[in-house]
């Protein structure tokens, strides 16, 4: 029931719901489509569910699991930040900021957002960090207790209020601070906890509300600005007054489509699907790459926009692959520092 294959009738596992996932942060950043910050948001619920899951299955049985826990979760994020961080910089972009204690701050992740980020997509990535650390220090308590998803469904909805509340107030406000995002990671735990398994009239009334609402937002011209970027000066003055509201309809968006990111989970992820899933964190991250050399005029073709932005594209999913293969082939570095560790704790090898 749980298979979206089964659900809807399409062909498609966990990992083409990210690799899915990762297109429209693309489609945001180069085609006005409001697409990417949803996305951000589908993003941190997978990643509730699945840093549980695993935390469950693998990290808690082990000796200290906290430090093994952050150690792992830092090699498979920090490898490939600097990575792309250091090919963005070479490109003719301003690198005033880039002082020591920036790119201190970049290998630490947690913090490496500021003033100064050349790569765009990092800000996600510093809150995520922060999600781990809070989950390393938290998780014990949590899953000791009886009814860990009776707790979670609670702090899903205090911590709701407050973010929605806050972004009401304030307006709209992607900036990498883990509580306004906080309540996407717990619907993702409370997921993992619970046992949920969307039924087909879950995933549908799922997907016909989304529909309903993208279909609102199209036809009703002051709606416009929650899925289409428009130039502030060619905002009306009923479409300045809903801008505040784009990051709380992004939250309550991504919570509506649980049912359709839950339904894949249970599905096994072999061959393409666990390809596609391995390869949308490095295309999430390269892209802003061909993006800023677009940006730059470094892709101009000298023929029409259609084209330049063609050759970014095409340029961010080549590029996406390739440093796929390379993160493939280098999971034996990832391995021989986590067997270290837990030769290190008087524990057998065990690769996480």
């Amino acid at each position: 029931m749980g298979d979206v294959r089964n659900v809807t009738g399409l062909l498609a596992g966990p990992g083409v719901t990210r690799f899915v996932l990762a297109l429209l942060v693309i489609c945001y950043h180069f085609t006005p489509l409001r697409s990417g910050n949803f996305a951000v948001c589908c993003f941190y619920i997978l990643s509730g569910y699945w840093i549980t899951k695993m935390w469950k299955q693998k990290y808690s049985k082990g000796n200290q699991p906290q430090l093994v826990f952050l150690i792992s979760r830092w090699l498979r994020i920090a490898p490939m930040l600097m990575l792309c961080t250091a090919l963005v910089l070479l490109l003719p972009i301003d690198r005033s900021g880039a002082t020591l204690g920036w790119l201190l701050r970049q290998a630490l992740i947690i913090g490496c957002t500021g003033t100064y980020v050349p790569l765009a997509p990092a800000w996600s990535l510093d809150v995520e960090l922060q999600f781990y650390l809070a989950f390393a220090t938290f998780a014990p308590w949590l899953f000791s207790l009886k009814q860990p998803s009776r707790v979670l469904g609670w702090l899903v909805v205090i911590s709701l209020t407050i973010s929605l509340g806050a972004a009401v107030i304030i307006g709209n406000i992607i900036k990498p601070w883990l509580w306004i995002w906080l309540p996407l990671f717990l619907a993702g735990m409370w997921l993992e906890t619970a046992s949920y398994t969307p039924t087909r009239r879950h995933v549908l009334t799922s997907v016909g509300i989304l529909f309903i609402a993208l279909g609102l937002c199209l036809a009703v011209t002051p709606l416009r600005p929650f899925i289409w970027h428009i130039q502030r000066i060619n905002l009306t003055p009923e479409q300045l007054t809903v801008l505040p509201l784009r990051t709380s309809l992004d939250l309550i968006a991504s919570l509506i489509a649980i049912p359709l990111l839950a339904a894949p989970l249970t599905s096994k992820s072999f061959g393409t699907d666990a390809f596609l899933g391995r390869m949308s964190f490095p295309l999430y991250l390269w892209h802003w790459i061909p993006h800023t050399a677009f940006v730059t005029g470094i892709l101009k073709t000298g023929l029409f926009p259609w084209v330049d932005v063609s050759v970014a594209v095409l340029g961010s999913l080549a590029g996406g692959f390739l440093l796929t293969l390379v993160d493939i082939q280098t999971d034996w570095l990832r391995s021989i520092v986590i067997s270290w560790v837990y030769r290190s704790l008087n524990k057998h090898p065990k690769v996480i």
